[in-house]
């Protein structure tokens, strides 16, 4: 690869041919005084033509050979003049020409070679540059001690300075105006285990939110050398959420004040009813009245219902160890005699918080239309898909034609929202759920987690 000294002159042709030329009438000037002093066999003054050929085979790829050539041909002439009818002289000067050719050959040849791979590369450092000037994170390179190495166009107009200015200053100094690094720092971290950290963190400087993540940096020896440094600002993103967390808030309260004055205005209707089929037992108004009665019934517990499942998607997802939601939706339930089995220990799910729920609905489910459950189990295992937790009762199972239909809103015996509404919990974070139960032998519902979404604790 060419030297910065070679680099300068290439930006300097005039000064490069100048010195091809002056070498060349050195050399022709020091073989001529030799012939003439008659001393050419004890210097190897012909060797001199070797300096010029080679200055202008590699400055010139394209322009040595012809050079070459005609500095041959003149070197030649001058050996035929000088020892005119010295077929040994002149034959001895031809071979010495064939080999300034050869020579002018090679060098032109590597030297083209190494001007195109140059020429490449700096093409792809323009582009790369470029693409790494557009984009528009603030994307810096970080050493291992703190030390900015580069940093994008955004990332220096959001400091205030040039590209640079900012090389080689602390980056808590140039970001933080501090005189160490914060102690969320991700680059910190990464320099301990030498693996990707990410964090949200807001930027009193700048006034901004951002995602700050860092990937390790290695070196051509595969050492680790420092860490890519990316903030995406999502000021916006924040904004919306805190929004959207108020609005959610306030559906809530709405939603809890509505519940609750509907249920008063149920149970005065419910105590009417009441009295009406006291009144009207025994006549033919009576079966009228039980129908009413049990439609204010089943308008209750819907209500009812809904205070569980008002916070869905309210909460951020978080990592949840699965065995103790299954435990604790367990100890939830009036299970009486039947025996429950949480064989799932050491794993954690990204999920909503409500995942508690899911698990609880499922066992509520085996215990109100199982009919002869005596056993419920919870177990994990692995399949190519993901994390499956599989979840069994030894009860009368799902006939098939009720199989597709159970997640849909509204169908089933009691609310009809319960796995509707445990269905939506899991798919916030990409979990699915289906029945794959055989008739006769009891439910079995597989939840698979995907990858990326469980971890393991142990």
């Amino acid at each position: 690869m060419p030297t910065p000294a070679i680099r300068r002159l290439r930006k300097h042709p005039y000064v490069v041919q100048s010195i091809i030329f002056l070498t060349a009438a050195v050399s022709f000037a020091a073989n001529l005084y030799g012939i003439l002093a008659g001393i050419t066999a004890n210097l190897p003054l012909p060797h001199l033509f070797y300096i010029p050929i080679i200055l202008a085979a590699f400055f010139f790829p394209r322009r040595g050979v012809p050079f070459a050539a005609v500095l041959s041909a003149l070197y030649l002439l001058m050996i035929a003049l000088a020892y005119p009818g010295d077929e040994t002289e002149i034959l001895s000067a031809a071979g010495r020409c064939i080999v300034y050719l050869i020579v002018a050959l090679v060098v032109s040849f590597l030297a083209a070679r190494v001007y195109e791979q140059k020429d490449q590369l700096l093409v792809e450092k323009e582009e790369w540059q470029a693409t790494f000037n557009s984009v528009p994170d603030l994307i810096a390179l970080i050493g291992t001690d703190h030390t900015i190495l580069r940093v994008n166009k955004a990332m220096a107009d959001s400091l205030d300075v040039s590209q640079e200015q900012a090389v080689g200053r602390k980056c808590y100094e140039i970001v933080h105006h501090a005189t160490s690094h914060p102690s969320f720092c991700p680059h910190a971290e990464l320099m301990k285990d030498g693996q990707p950290h990410s964090t949200e963190v807001h930027e009193d400087r700048l006034g901004s939110d951002f995602l700050i993540t860092t990937t390790p940096l290695h070196g051509p020896d595969g050492g680790l050398i420092g860490s890519v440094h990316v903030a995406r600002d999502i000021t916006q993103r924040k904004r919306d959420e805190r929004a959207l967390k108020s609005a959610l808030k306030k559906l809530n309260i709405l939603s809890s004040i509505t519940r609750h004055d509907i249920l008063n205005q149920i149970m005065a209707l419910r105590t009417y009813l009441d009295l009406s089929h006291d009144d009207l037992k025994g006549t033919e108004f009576e079966p009228f009245v039980e129908k009413e009665i049990q439609v204010a019934e089943a308008i209750q517990r819907q209500i009812e219902f809904t205070k569980f499942y008002q916070d869905i998607g309210v909460n951020a997802p978080v990592w949840q160890d699965a065995g103790a939601a299954m435990r604790n939706a367990a100890t939830q339930l009036n299970a009486g005699s039947i025996e429950i089995q949480a064989a799932v220990s050491g794993i954690e799910i990204f999920a909503d918080p409500l995942i508690e729920k899911v698990f609880f609905n499922l066992m509520e489910n085996s215990l109100r239309h199982g009919e002869r459950v005596t056993k419920i189990s919870f177990e994990s295992s692995m399949s190519e898909t993901g994390l499956v937790l599989t979840y069994r009762d030894n009860g009368i199972g799902i006939p098939p034609e009720e199989r597709e239909r159970l997640f849909q809103k509204g169908f089933g015996k009691h609310t009809g929202l319960g796995l509707f509404l445990s269905r939506e919990i899991l798919a916030i974070t990409g979990i699915t759920i289906r029945e794959r139960g055989v008739p006769g032998e009891g439910a079995r519902f597989e939840i698979t987690v995907p990858h990326g979404g469980y971890r393991n604790i142990a």
